[in-house]
């Protein structure tokens, strides 16, 4: 049965909610002159380029996003609260002669002489450290809430959960690489890597960068600097070791991309709402023009009722994204290739349903959603909520983690969230 855009796209199923959002932020960094920067959109490629570590706020939120970045969650193995600060105070330390581009104690080498390449490291806690042993449960932030399960999530073990998360960023993947190493090291004997993901941000010079649909991911974030980012992002009535930091919402979802592909260009730009050539709305524009949605032609909307940005405009008082794109190459279980002749070329993208089904599974490549908010239960949960009940880009859409993790306040001195494992 051939299907077009709009049967095909009915009823659909989890959205990528970080598609129409973006990068668009800044933080500012030094580089060998010590000239300062802030960069709100581009990016410093120096390798000599520091981001301060120590600050009212970790850096990695609001700091321009870096080319590189790896996701890595951790049990603690060692469930003690002086176990806890001994850890905190250590990576701390480490973190920080990191991003100054120094070289660790026993360090082993593979970034000598890169620099920095503004690295940030950021850390985050689980609900699960708050269990009276790592950390007190009185002390756990009230808007590190419990995600509801989401319509069409396909969450997999193996991607979910953790004690700790950190979060680190440079423009160079082996400074990345080398700066988990270190970490990872020196946490050996208090926590184990539970799972980690590497992502890639890619971008042509001065430009929005593109996901792996090939559609411009970086339009709609907060102004750097500005009250609306101050208000989306950080807490401002926590706990010491919490106010003036944030919660991040994480979401590994593993894109359709053959399925995408077998699509026509009307169909994808549909989809999205927006043309993929130029990241402007379908209504007219430039791509940073607002939305038209009363826009209509010949009695329907132009941007869909169902269409990504549509939804993801409307679902919640907005956030700050921060997405990587990753590709882990073709899934070696659980793949699959579409039987000969189920695929109709001649549709435009249309495509039989059952050689949809049978082609969608063979590739793990997507994007790592990572959004900071103030209140995941306002701003995070309501969006995803809309997004798996409507968005028409959720048929292309595997979510295969969801995570939400307490990300504490900067350490202008001392250790990260010192007070809370003191």
């Amino acid at each position: 049965m051939a299907m077009n855009r709009r049967s095909f796209l009915a009823g659909s199923g989890a959205g990528l909610a970080g598609l129409a959002g973006g990068v668009v932020i800044g933080r500012a960094v030094t580089d060998d002159t010590g000239a300062s920067q802030l960069s709100a959109n581009s990016q410093s490629t120096s390798a000599s380029a520091v981001v301060e570590f120590r600050g009212p706020r970790q850096a990695g939120i609001d700091t321009a996003a870096q080319r590189h970045a790896v996701f890595a969650a951790f049990d603690v193995t060692r469930r003690e609260s002086t176990a806890m600060s001994s850890l905190m105070s250590t990576w701390t330390d480490l973190a920080e002669q990191l991003a100054r581009g120094e070289a660790a104690a026993d360090d082993t080498g593979e970034a000598t002489g890169m620099g920095p390449a503004r690295l940030t490291v950021t850390f985050g806690f689980g609900a699960s450290l708050f269990d009276d042993s790592c950390a007190p449960s009185s002390e756990r932030p009230p808007g590190l809430v419990d995600l509801p399960e989401f319509p069409g999530d396909q969450l997999e073990e193996a991607w979910n959960g953790g004690d700790l998360l950190m979060q680190v960023c440079a423009d160079d993947p082996t400074v990345v690489s080398h700066a988990l190493r270190q970490l990872r090291r020196t946490g050996q004997g208090t926590v184990t890597l539970r799972w980690s993901q590497a992502g890639f941000l890619p971008q042509a010079a001065g430009a929005t960068p593109r996901n792996l649909f090939g559609q411009v991911d970086g339009t709609a974030n907060p102004t750097a600097g500005s009250s609306e980012l101050d208000e989306l992002v950080f807490v401002t009535d926590g706990s010491e070791w919490m106010t003036g930091g944030t919660y991040l919402a994480t979401r590994r979802i593993r894109m359709m991309l053959t399925m995408w592909d077998r699509m026509s260009l009307d169909v994808q730009e549909a989809t999205i709402g927006r043309h993929r050539d130029t990241g402007a709305p379908l209504t007219g524009g430039d791509e940073f023009t607002e939305l038209d949605l009363d826009a209509t032609s010949g009695g329907d909307p132009i941007i869909a009722a169902d269409a990504h940005v549509r939804i993801a405009k409307t679902a919640g008082p907005g956030m700050l994204r921060r997405g990587y794109s990753y590709d882990n190459g073709p899934r070696l279980t659980g793949t699959a290739t579409a039987p000969a002749g189920e695929m109709d070329h001649s549709q435009h993208g249309q495509m039989d349903h059952s050689g949809m089904m049978a082609a969608m599974d063979d590739h793990d490549a997507g994007l790592f959603f990572a959004a900071y908010v103030s209140d995941p239960a306002t701003q995070f949960v309501p969006m995803q909520q809309a997004l798996s009940a409507t968005d028409a880009l959720g048929h292309f859409l595997a979510y295969t983690s969801a995570g939400l993790w307490a990300i504490p306040a900067g350490a202008p001195n001392g250790p990260i969230a010192a007070e809370l494992f003191a």
